[in-house]
């Protein structure tokens, strides 16, 4: 899209993911995107200010 850029991956958090596709998990390990446990998800702020958020977008993925 004109005008949009894609997200570095280290300005990227994963969060309470469960299912991969074949290849994705070993994708992930390899990559700077930060994965947040459904455990976790309380620490989501302070995991987000460790990355210098100001601000955040957020997409909803409910596959059901």
């Amino acid at each position: 899209m004109p005008g949009f850029a894609p997200l570095s991956e280290d300005r990227v958090v994963l969060v309470a993911a469960r299912d991969f596709e074949s290849g994705e998990r070993a994708r992930l390990e390899r990559s700077a995107i930060c994965r947040v446990a459904v455990t976790d998800v309380g620490r989501l702020p302070e995991r987000l200010a460790g990355r210098g958020a100001a601000r955040i977008s957020l997409h909803v993925d409910l596959d059901v």
